[in-house]
């Protein structure tokens, strides 16, 4: 392996080790573990953003609203239903899944601009729902009246490391070859 590929590859794991191990070092030092968190999940927002636009040429608007279904979805679980994070976050994960998996099959044989705009309706949609409907939702602002239950047995660290770890897949399956698989769209530009 020449040095320059090497030194490139101890970059890559030093900072790997840094990120995996941040839960654990970083209250230590000060740092506000809260705001990584938040990094963390909007840069995978970006990076499944980068997927779908770079490598199957298709750009979507409605990332937004399954972020922000699932949000309401584990909010909405808490306050209504059980005081329960674990629950939530399964509810969350299930609620934009199942939006997903309704909606997709409507707007998946669109192209270009036209996926583009439908993409952008139906997050409009979830976005004037939700502002609208103020007895369930809280319209402008947002759920009030209940707080997240403390996640016990490590599962909050465990799942920062989780987040991580999809980064670092992310990176590795474009690296090492899973990104001429993602195309596989047959409606997509880069098809045409």
């Amino acid at each position: 392996m020449a040095p320059l590929a090497f030194n490139k590859h101890a970059a890559n794991a030093a900072v790997w080790l840094l990120l995996l191990t941040m839960p654990f070092w970083l209250p230590a030092i000060g740092g506000y573990i809260e705001l990584g968190e938040r990094v963390v999940v909007l840069g995978l927002a970006a990076m499944s953003l980068n997927f779908l636009l770079g490598y199957t040429g298709v750009l979507s608007f409605g990332h937004a609203a399954y972020f922000g279904l699932g949000a309401y979805g584990a909010g909405m679980t808490i306050r209504y239903l059980v005081p329960s994070t674990g629950l939530g976050i399964v509810i969350g994960i299930l609620t934009g899944t199942i939006a997903a998996a309704l909606i997709g099959p409507l707007i998946v044989r669109l192209r270009g601009v036209y996926f583009a705009m439908v993409t952008i309706a139906f997050g409009q949609v979830f976005y004037f729902i939700t502002f609208r409907w103020n007895s369930v939702t809280g319209g402008d602002d947002g759920l009030t009246g209940w707080t997240r239950m403390p996640l016990n047995f490590g599962i909050a660290r465990y799942a920062r490391i989780l987040l991580s770890d999809s980064c670092g897949v992310c990176g590795c399956g474009r690296r090492d070859g899973l990104a001429p698989a993602l195309p596989v769209w047959p409606h997509a530009p880069c098809h045409s």
